[in-house]
């Protein structure tokens, strides 16, 4: 993978994209307040059109930015869950029918395993947030390229498609 040629071409992209295209640059700038217009135009770039596509359908710009925060939302929901999952097991009590009548709720956990397992949730939250940051990533360029919601959550073909660029990146003879 030629990475030098590869950050020229980015650098060309983007260049051809705004640099002399004010009104391009404008939209985009107000596009940033109405968030789904950018992640729209977001879609419309990673589904590789060269040169840079320009700012219309607006409405095909909104839904599409609206379909692209669904699926960033659903991917963050086991981040979610990890989260809060520390903060339920140190506040949550036991059943009242495990403590004494009238000495108050015990906590689930003491606090010193309570810590304990919050620092091992915050390692596996660490581990969860870098796999799903990538297949998050891979599954929006996959909805962008079909143009359909349904091939960002086919997980195997992702992690298949994740293989072959690990693979063909190792097998390539200017790697070495």
């Amino acid at each position: 993978m030629d990475v030098v040629r590869l950050i020229s071409e980015s650098f060309g992209y983007a260049k051809d994209a705004i640099w002399g295209r004010w009104v391009r640059w404008l939209l985009l700038l107000v596009s940033t307040i109405i968030f789904p217009f950018m992640y729209g135009y977001t879609v419309r770039v990673m589904s590789g059109t060269k040169p840079a596509p320009e700012f219309e359908g607006w409405i095909g710009l909104f839904i599409d930015g609206i379909k692209l925060i669904v699926i960033t939302i659903v991917y963050s929901i086991p981040l979610v869950i990890l989260t809060v999952l520390p903060f339920l097991m140190y506040f949550i009590p036991v059943s009242a029918t495990v403590t004494p009548v009238g000495s108050g709720p015990e906590p689930l956990l003491s606090p010193e395993l309570a810590i304990f397992a919050a620092l091992a949730i915050l390692i596996i939250f660490i581990l969860a947030a870098v796999i799903i940051g990538i297949l998050s990533t891979f599954a929006a360029v996959r909805f962008s390229r079909t143009g359909k919601m349904r091939e960002a959550f086919r997980i195997h073909t992702l992690l298949t498609h994740i293989g072959t660029i690990g693979g063909s990146a190792a097998s390539s003879p200017s790697s070495s």
